[in-house]
């Protein structure tokens, strides 16, 4: 405190000499009390302590240290969660690598200790990716290597020539079964209305875990393929299949058996007691000849199980038309049984039911409303498959326009989802999920969809598996300059990207050909099969089968695939004419009309 009327009697000097250390006193205290470090407080007099620079580079570090520390913590956290309720050892040593999506956690060697993806120690996650077991870096690192050996086209194509069109190919694979042993699909342990969900949640848990131990300690690393490692994926499947009574398998048809998992369709069908159907969808991008041979494969070594060739239509609006092919499966789906309550039962009273009402119910029903449905008043048709095998545009087809999210992208539907297509027939669709088979190429899993594109780390060698078996050759079809000179020969999956590259112009910071942006643009002409056509024969089967197969093909599914070949001509008649305003409208109509001739003479040449 400062008398006023004292100060009043000091010269200038002192007061100011006073009011100066009244203040450096007042500010101490508060340094003292907030307990902040004096030399970060700014006292505007000579010789006080500054803030030290901080730079943007010294602020990254910092966010990345703590990160670390933080998932360092979290790692800790989860194992003692996990092993809690175990009797696994604990494994000691290097963290476990990451996921395909970033999270943490893996397989170990040589004791094939494993952490569960999904809820642990109780604490649930609400994370639905698709998590696959991480390739080593010096695997990585070699295919990279080996980008650049030349294509050997001989030893691969073979000397098989053949007017079907696109050309067929030898099966690629060992026959699960057969030629290697079948890898089961883990199951859910039977359950209760009397267990609680944290006592259902530990024995999922303790389940998949020694389904996880057990093919890894039977199988090497390098003979698995990717398959699902998270068990909240294989959560969503098992209750999907839980509410299905007819179970449509949904198969790409370029190579049916690559995708059918016949542990889980045993599973199912034997089991669950659950109907069955087989779905070839995509067969616009196959040759009906080629669809003929899969058919009576399937009917052969899957004997009573109706086979159904499905595509669905393009659409650029909210309105999906339906095809012939949708009458054929629901009609497959009617002539199914199932077991219900211990009772055998048929699919048909169920659309009798619907067509005594006369309800066309197109509506998606609200969980609530389900819920209090009674279930012994409808069933339930699931679409089961790989990622990318079109289930929820298979179901936006049945019911004429777009009711679920449909994408290119792998893995894009996360939860079952329930739709109601008549008053007494629901519709769900499952997320796709990849069950472990052996001695498949992780290449084929990229060109087919099983493994998401964008997160490829070395795709040169998918597309030397491509490049090697596509007839005409890749270069031909996206035509394609070795600047490197030299004959076909000379070809290898990296110049081959480096000149896509080149052709449209990917280029990287410094200017130079991007042929990893190349690669990726040609996996998915390859997924989606609008450029590059990969189609594959059953086990066994030869071009000439395929040759005489041409004949017996089935009239409807060559008319459907005639109509997917005409809305594609119309399609690049519609593109085609809308980038070029320089031509008058007869040169148009002349122009549309030599298209339309063209694609009748290929069609008739196919035999179709």
């Amino acid at each position: 405190e400062i008398d006023i009327i004292a100060l009043f009697s000091l010269r200038r000097w002192e007061c100011l000499l006073l009011l100066a250390l009244s203040l450096e006193l007042l500010g101490t205290q508060t340094l003292v009390e907030a307990k902040v470090p004096k030399a970060q407080v700014k006292m505007g007099r000579p010789g006080a302590s500054r803030a030290k620079p901080f730079s943007g580079k010294q602020k990254k570090d910092q966010l990345k240290a703590k990160k670390a520390a933080k998932a360092q913590a979290q790692d800790e956290e989860d194992d003692e969660g996990l092993f809690k309720s175990t009797d696994t050892a604990k494994p000691q040593g290097a963290a476990m690598g990451r996921a395909a999506e970033g999270s943490k956690g893996s397989i170990r060697r040589p004791n094939a200790s494993v952490k569960i993806y999904g809820s642990l120690g109780g604490r649930i996650t609400s994370s639905l990716k698709t998590v696959f077991e991480p390739e080593p870096e010096e695997e990585i690192q070699r295919r990279k290597r080996d980008a650049s050996t030349p294509l050997n086209r001989t030893s691969t194509l073979g000397s098989q020539d053949s007017k079907i069109e696109p050309h067929p190919l030898s099966y690629p694979i060992p026959v699960q079964g057969v030629e290697v042993p079948l890898i089961d699909v883990p199951k859910r342990p039977e359950w209760n209305r009397s267990i609680t969900p944290q006592q259902l949640d530990t024995q999922e848990q303790e389940s998949f875990l020694e389904w996880l131990t057990e093919v890894y300690m039977n199988h090497q690393n390098e003979d698995l393929n990717f398959f699902e490692h998270n068990i909240e994926v294989w959560r969503q499947l098992w209750r999907s299949i839980e509410r299905a009574d007819v179970a449509v398998f949904v198969l790409d048809a370029r190579c049916p058996l690559f995708h059918f998992s016949r542990p889980l369709f045993d599973h199912v069908t034997k089991e669950l007691g659950k109907g069955a159907v087989l779905c070839l969808n995509k067969v616009d991008v196959v040759h009906p000849a080629v669809v003929e041979l899969w058919v009576q494969y399937f009917n052969h070594h899957v004997p009573g199980v109706d086979v159904i060739p499905f595509y669905v239509p393009k659409s650029t609006s909210g309105v999906v038309r339906q095809g012939r092919c949708v009458a054929r499966l629901m009609d497959a789906v009617r002539r199914c049984h199932f077991d219900r309550k211990g009772c055998r039962m048929a699919a048909q009273r169920f659309f009798d039911a619907d067509d005594q009402t006369q309800d066309d119910g197109h509506q998606e029903v609200p969980e609530h409303e389900e819920q209090a449905r009674p279930s012994d008043t409808y069933m339930t048709i699931t679409l089961v498959g790989d990622p990318n095998m079109g289930k929820s545009s298979i179901i936006n087809s049945l019911f004429g326009k777009k009711v679920v999210s449909s994408s290119a992208t792998p893995g894009h539907t996360k939860h079952f989802q329930t739709l109601f297509l008549k008053k007494h027939v629901c519709i769900c669709d499952s997320p796709g999920i990849v069950s472990p088979k052996l001695k498949v190429p992780k290449s084929l899993q990229v060109i087919f969809g099983s493994f998401p594109i964008a997160q490829v780390r070395e795709p040169y060698s998918s597309v030397r598996f491509a490049a090697e078996r596509c007839k005409p050759s890749l270069q031909e079809i996206y035509g394609l300059d070795n600047h490197k000179g030299g004959d076909s020969d000379q070809w290898s999956p990296f110049n081959l990207c480096e000149a896509m590259a080149r052709k449209h112009s990917f280029t990287t910071k410094g200017g130079k050909p991007d042929p990893y942006r190349a690669a990726n643009l040609l996996l998915r002409d390859l997924l989606n099969g609008k450029k590059v056509r990969l189609s594959f024969l059953p086990p066994g089967a030869t071009v000439e089968d395929a040759e005489q197969a041409a004949d017996r093909a089935d009239p409807q599914v060559s008319e459907d695939i005639a109509e997917a070949g005409r809305e594609d001509s119309a399609e690049d008649e519609d593109t085609g004419s809308g980038a070029s305003n320089e031509k008058s409208d007869a040169d148009d109509q002349s122009d549309e009309a030599g298209d339309r001739t063209e694609t009748v003479q290929k069609l008739q040449d196919l035999g179709i």
